[in-house]
């Protein structure tokens, strides 16, 4: 049976790499998957390790805003095809923590965007946070985005993991989501990394430059 990318709908065999064909592919045609801009490092905001698997370009940014804004479910796999091995690796008998969005937007969307990526994905979670309403990190810059601390919440009881928490969101921006996180954790649990599937090349610049 023909398989088709659901990004671009044609056929998964298109410009794929043979030794990718051979493994059978990932759903997602060489062509669409050339788009994402592998980064693969590591980088540290104060005592927080953050991991990306790509870098953040117009191309994800449009994938993500018809995801997202454009509910498109049946792109939900198509961020993480590449690297669900991988990311289950590194996140092997440890706890994933997905960033929280408001309420009012997962009842919007009919989705929580971060959930359907990780869906079959064999991953222990914890919803220990919360969000009081949406609040875009693109949209502030410098201080204002420390207000991010005042909409992000534990949830009433919540019960945190004593195995190594791993943080996971689709961008990071500026780090002040992921940083929130760690602040409001650490307290509890200090084992704490970061997984993201992109990384915003700004905030690139500004750890090497620190």
């Amino acid at each position: 049976m023909k398989h088709w990318c659901p990004i671009c709908f044609k056929s998964v065999d298109e410009h794929q790499p043979f030794m990718r064909w051979l493994k059978g592919g990932d759903g997602i045609c060489g062509k669409c998957r050339a788009n994402f801009e592998e980064c693969n490092e590591n980088y540290q905001l104060h005592a927080l390790n953050i991991h990306a698997f790509y870098y953040y370009n117009d191309y994800v940014e449009n994938l993500l805003f018809q995801y997202k804004e454009g509910r498109d479910i049946a792109l939900a796999e198509v961020f993480l095809a590449a690297v669900r091995e991988e990311l289950f690796d590194r996140c092997r008998h440890k706890v994933l923590i997905p960033m929280p969005s408001a309420q009012q937007k997962i009842s919007e969307r009919g989705f929580s965007h971060l959930h359907e990526m990780l869906k079959g994905m064999d991953i222990e979670c914890c919803d220990c946070l919360v969000k009081s309403e949406d609040y875009k990190q693109s949209l502030h810059r410098g201080k204002s985005r420390g207000q991010i601390k005042d909409v992000m919440k534990l949830k009433s009881a919540a019960e945190i993991p004593t195995k190594k928490l791993v943080l996971f969101d689709d961008v990071c921006t500026s780090g002040s989501t992921l940083l929130a996180a760690y602040d409001l954790l650490r307290e509890y649990n200090d084992q704490i990394t970061a997984e993201v599937i992109c990384v915003h090349r700004h905030f690139v610049e500004t750890c090497d430059e620190n």
